[in-house]
């Protein structure tokens, strides 16, 4: 586990990780994948692609949050938000905000329709629970939105992806809880 976490340290290209996050043990995988996190930039998109898909396979929820976190570092691609977005619906709410998290660092519009999905889902979470949940959406459809709005010589957003959008982020800034109020209208502002 220790030298596991010393390549996560160490300048490499992650390879010498790939045996731990694929074959290792709960534990192996899970030290493994926080230190793939920090070589993700190095690791080829196509690879890393399916890294993730693999590790998302796994049944231990200490190792799912973990690729979700790593998949955060991981380039815009049309076909990892396919894999990503069942995750973004989850009732763990570690593995759901993870997955909200990476989907928020994806610039595409199928990003933006996987987080509009898991924030028109009923939360049936514990307070504390659903208000991590939708800081996370609050924050995700911010970053997405923002992306998707900037970039010059993109497709515009359909009108009725915005709308959803901002409903979303209304409901979200209406809440009780202070902390998701002013995500959601930080989110709008960077919208604006």
């Amino acid at each position: 586990l220790a030298a596991l976490e010393a390549l996560g340290r160490i300048p490499n290209d992650g390879a010498s990780l790939f045996g731990a996050v694929r074959h290792g043990g709960a534990r192996e995988a899970a030290a493994a994948w926080t230190s793939l996190r920090e070589r993700a930039a190095g690791v080829p998109a196509d690879t890393l692609r399916s890294l993730l898909t693999s590790g998302l396979e796994r049944g231990e929820r200490d190792v799912v949050w973990r690729v979700l976190r790593c998949a955060e570092r991981a380039a815009s691609d049309t076909a990892l938000v396919r894999v990503l977005a069942p995750f973004a619906r989850a009732r763990p709410v570690q593995i759901r905000v993870h997955a909200l998290r990476a989907l928020g660092a994806q610039a595409n519009p199928a990003a933006l329709a996987a987080l509009l999905a898991s924030g028109e889902q009923r939360l049936l979470l514990p307070a504390a629970d659903a208000a991590r949940a939708r800081i996370a959406l609050a924050r995700a459809l911010g970053r997405v939105g923002h992306a998707l709005l900037a970039a010059p010589g993109a497709e515009p957003v359909p009108e009725p992806e915005l709308n959803r959008l901002a409903d979303l982020l209304v409901e979200a800034s209406r809440q009780r809880d202070p902390h998701v109020a002013r995500t959601a209208l930080e989110a709008m502002a960077a919208l604006v």
